[in-house]
């Protein structure tokens, strides 16, 4: 007797909020969090975005972003940390 195999389809991470956005980078211009939230990027790639910030200090080495949206949200940090966005914040991604 054949059996039937439903397979689902892979659930995908939910973007990630500006609400998530400002909760995670802190006191953060409210137009860099809707920025960050437009790109469609979920919590982890936000995530992974930072971590690949602080690993090019850490050890001057730039990691090749593994998405898009990684990159996208890592430019909008760089502007961030950079003062160039205007009213923008300049915060350490160390937290120190």
């Amino acid at each position: 007797m054949a059996r039937r195999v439903h397979h689902r389809a892979p659930m995908s991470s939910p973007t990630v909020s500006r609400e998530e956005v400002v909760a995670l980078l802190g006191d953060v211009d409210a137009t860099i969090a809707e920025r960050i939230a437009a790109t469609g990027a979920t919590v982890d790639e936000l995530g992974a975005a930072l971590d690949d910030l602080d690993h090019e200090r850490r050890f001057g080495e730039r990691r090749i972003p593994a998405s898009t949206k990684i990159a996208e949200v890592r430019e909008i940090l760089e502007e961030l940390e950079h003062g160039a966005s205007p009213g923008a914040r300049v915060f350490d991604v160390h937290g120190g």
